[in-house]
């Protein structure tokens, strides 16, 4: 190509390129503006110290304390943090729809007695927002800012963010601890009752040393209770005969302390209600209600504390699995995320740790039924499983001995250096037995 012709196309092409950004730049400024010049008012959110609610007779006020909301009437109690920070996100990038103009007589548009009036302060200034009637087909709200006189539209989706009640800005933790800092958990629910310690890292049931407390399921509570909220609040200041009709006083129908080192927490239960459960903290403040959920966990975590397994171990840990009759035994050894698999007739097959991982997840959920005394002389084995570790170590041998009920199999456990005789379900543990036969056939078979 002639290079004066192509001096020419290339010339041609910056021409054409700086038009494109200059329009692209003009239009983003021009949306740019035209946002600004829809937005209320102009202040970070961080600028806001100060909030009211105000809907009729009712007044909600919240102050900003360091870090912290809080409402200081028509209660004092510290605030949801996440849900004030909601109502100020909306607060600093309102925007109006579209404006309606300047309007003398605002009662037809339900900005006389606003349904909702905001007050607040930013930057130290005072700023109200008055918010009245929904627009026709319910699109949008009516609003005027600073008791001025240029009426607005609002969006629906941001009045219904700054309309909070004040069950929705209180704070509904129940209980704030470290699920792995308690050190103490007392349970009374009915007459159930528990006492619990964790002393050296393992859950101790008080006045029974030899009880096996199933700690995945108390720290599972735990949990539960670390994130369980309040329903609702029922009565602020309670007076004895309101505490006896919810079941309070004189004797609660549950209670739950949860002990750190340096704090100690107490929830009363009462009566069931239609919503949920009555409940009140440390036996003082207000009544409020609990999702009846919490008091069935409760329940069951009292009925499964014992620790049943028949191995309660780590299946990270297992690195070789043998099982099967005796002299019919497979072997499985872990290498690079599959089982390499041996047979009793020296058949080799591969399997993904995965699988065989899931049936041992199985077999970790199979609980005994009750231990029983060893027989003598000892019976022969039916069915063997071992586990071993890394380095070759037996973390658990299991021997089938045949049934001693109809529905119970009696297995002897060797574990931790120790030997016991115990009965299992009979269907769980069959089930098991066949998910690892299955473990043995090729794909396709």
């Amino acid at each position: 190509m002639n290079p004066r012709r192509l001096l020419a196309f290339l010339a041609v092409f910056v021409v054409i390129s700086a038009a494109y950004f200059l329009l692209t730049w003009r239009e983003a400024r021009q949306e740019k503006a035209e946002q600004d010049a829809k937005r209320l008012y102009h202040f970070k959110v961080t600028a806001i110290t100060s909030l009211s609610l105000k809907r009729g007779a009712e007044v909600i006020n919240l102050e900003k304390k360091e870090r912290d909301w809080q409402i200081t009437s028509p209660v004092k109690t510290m605030a949801d943090q996440n849900i004030v920070g909601a109502v100020l996100d909306t607060l600093a990038s309102l925007s109006m729809e579209r404006s309606v103009g300047q309007e003398k007589d605002l009662h037809p548009f339900g900005l006389k007695e606003p349904a909702l009036v905001v007050n607040f302060m930013a930057d130290g200034k005072s700023h109200r927002l008055d918010i009245g009637n929904p627009v026709p087909g319910n699109r949008g709200f009516y609003a005027v800012k600073d008791q001025g006189k240029d009426v607005v539209i609002l969006s629906a989706a941001d009045k219904q963010s700054l309309d909070r009640p004040l069950t929705a800005l209180r704070d509904k933790t129940l209980l704030s601890f470290s699920p792995d800092k308690v050190k103490a958990l007392k349970i009374h629910v009915g007459s159930q009752k528990v006492n619990l310690h964790k002393i050296d890292n393992t859950w101790k049931l008080q006045g029974q040393d030899q009880f096996r407390v199933r700690a995945d399921r108390l720290d599972s509570l735990l949990r539960r209770l670390d994130t369980a909220q309040i329903k609702d609040f029922v009565s602020e200041s309670p007076g004895p005969k309101d505490l006896k009709t919810y079941g309070l006083v004189p004797t609660p129908k549950g209670e739950v302390t949860v002990a750190e080192d340096q704090r100690t927490q107490t929830i009363l239960l009462g009566e069931a209600a239609k919503e949920g459960v009555y409940a009140r903290k440390d036996g003082t403040g207000p009544v409020f209600l609990v999702n009846e959920r919490l008091k069935k966990d409760l329940e069951q975590t009292i009925a499964g504390l014992e620790e049943l397994r028949l191995w309660p171990g780590k299946i990270a840990e297992v690195q070789k699995v043998a099982w099967g009759p005796p002299n019919k035994t497979w072997t499985a050894v872990k290498k690079d995320g599959s089982f390499n698999l041996t047979g009793p007739g020296k058949e080799s097959l591969t399997q993904p740790a995965v699988r065989l991982e899931m049936s041992l997840a199985k077999f970790q959920d199979l609980e005994y039924t009750r231990l029983v005394p060893a027989a003598e002389p000892a019976k022969p084995a039916k069915y063997l499983l071992e586990l071993h570790d890394a380095s070759g170590k037996l973390l658990l041998r299991l021997a089938e001995t045949g049934k001693r009920e109809k529905d119970k199999v009696e297995v002897s456990l060797e574990r931790q250096d120790k030997t016991e005789l115990a009965l299992v379900p009979a269907k769980p543990y069959q089930a098991w037995q066949e998910d690892m036969d299955r473990l043995t056939r090729k794909p396709g078979e």
